[in-house]
């Protein structure tokens, strides 16, 4: 049966999957394709694709030539289409109409397609679309449930994965959402634009809040399997989002965790969306440096706090002098930090954040409550934090530390692995 919301609006599913590998043309073959496409090998059709269609590769879709929207499917399925992602080494595979309104229909074609792509498998992008009420009433209710919900998700994906890997951190197109939650709110009531294409907008983030499906009244969140590489975990976090769109109400309680430990306390969406909108980040501390105000944007920040945003501001420079090379059968390209980065709005101030995340007063957080020893375990951990970091930027500034591209982030990366506060969200 056809999966719907809480509010009664019908839910479908849709995906993306990214990838660079050859194996993509199995499935899809170029427009200049002999009629023998069929019946050659992978080394066959990769052996022609970079002698026909290499040199005819586009650089942008401006340009004459070939590029993956041209591709025609060949594969055993109809309903998969290739695209051209902003990056021209990168294809991108996505799903076409009519998209599944259930979960088994959505799981049936991840599961086809991850078969045949096992190398690009971890790269899916799942979208559960549906449309806000109408009325302004509901709609003022579930547009907070939503932003609650956005948030809630995005911050267990952050505490989880910042446990394990440091360098996530600093992924501009791919982390913990720093947003406004009082911004998204106020564009779902109103039916505005969401930014999607920055890295202080609501697409990249763990989990993103999409705009303008099929009807531009729909709106959905994306759910990137990267940061559950577990594919059963991946399908059973989905099952579980879908489950709580369907019995979203004010009082609902509901923990991304599938399985909380006994000592967390139950909390609402809402509980959570006050916590975040309320409680701010603990500032670093050590002497004051009024000169430091001089370097920074505003002269709004002072002292170690000051540092630490000047440090994102190296380390967004460092990035700056990184060219990435991806190492593809075809076409091969390069692709300057740049002209990503100039797609992005104050990238330092993103990193500041996404840093200061676990600077937050957690142990205040309602999953805590009355729960002395998780709240003594977060605060001494955050006190180490605070040292180690005030620690390192004195160091800098006074010349007695060299600059470490990865401190701050196994910093934080070790606050979240000790205090392991996703299992609480």
């Amino acid at each position: 049966m056809p999966t719907y919301t809480a509010w009664g609006a019908p839910i479908t599913f849709s995906w993306e999957l990214e990838g660079n590998t050859a194996r993509i043309l199995q499935w899809f073959a170029p427009p200049n394709a002999p009629a023998t496409w069929l019946q050659m090998s992978q080394e066959e059709r990769t052996a022609f694709f970079v002698k026909n269609v290499g040199p005819q590769w586009r650089k942008k879709k401006s340009d004459p030539g070939i590029c993956y929207d041209d591709f025609v499917n060949v594969s055993p399925v109809p309903w998969v289409k290739l695209t051209q992602e902003v990056w021209f080494e990168t294809w991108e595979m996505q799903c076409t109409a009519p998209f599944p309104d259930t979960l088994e229909g959505l799981f049936h074609q991840l599961d086809t397609v991850r078969e045949a792509f096992p190398s690009d498998r971890n790269d899916f992008q799942v979208h559960i679309v549906f449309a806000l009420p109408e009325e302004e009433g509901p709609r003022k209710l579930y547009s907070a449930l939503l932003t609650a919900l956005f948030s809630q998700l995005n911050d267990y994906a952050m505490a989880k994965l910042y446990g394990k890997q440091a360098d996530i951190i600093q992924d501009r197109f791919y982390g913990a959402s720093t947003v406004n939650c009082m911004a998204l709110f106020n564009s779902l009531m109103t039916g505005d634009e969401l930014e999607v294409n920055k890295a202080s907008g609501y697409k990249f983030n763990f989990v993103g809040m999409r705009k303008n499906y099929d009807t531009p009244n729909k709106i959905g969140l994306e759910i990137r399997e990267g940061w559950s590489t577990q594919y059963d975990k991946f399908k059973s976090l989905m099952t579980r989002v879908v489950g709580m769109l369907g019995a979203m109400e004010k009082e609902t309680t509901y923990a991304v965790k599938a399985s909380p430990p006994s000592d967390a306390r139950p909390f609402t969406l809402f509980q959570h969306l006050e916590f975040i909108r309320t409680r701010q980040p603990e500032s670093i501390g050590g002497p004051e440096a009024e000169s430091l105000g001089a370097l920074l944007p505003g002269a709004q920040y002072t002292d170690c706090d000051g540092l630490l945003y000047r440090e994102a501001i190296r380390l967004v420079e460092v990035a700056l002098d990184n060219d990435r090379v991806k190492k593809v059968p075809f076409p091969q390209t390069k692709v300057n930090a740049q002209r990503k980065l100039e797609r992005l709005v104050e990238p330092p101030g993103v990193l500041y954040e996404r840093w200061r995340k676990a600077l937050l007063p957690w142990e205040l957080h309602p999953a805590f409550d009355g729960n002395m020893f998780a709240q003594q375990g977060i605060l001494v951990a955050r006190m180490k934090l605070k040292g180690a970091l005030a620690r390192y930027l004195l160091g800098m500034e006074q010349g007695r530390v060299a600059p470490d591209d990865g401190f701050v982030h196994g910093q934080v990366k070790s606050f979240f692995e000790s205090t392991r506060l996703f299992r609480y969200l």
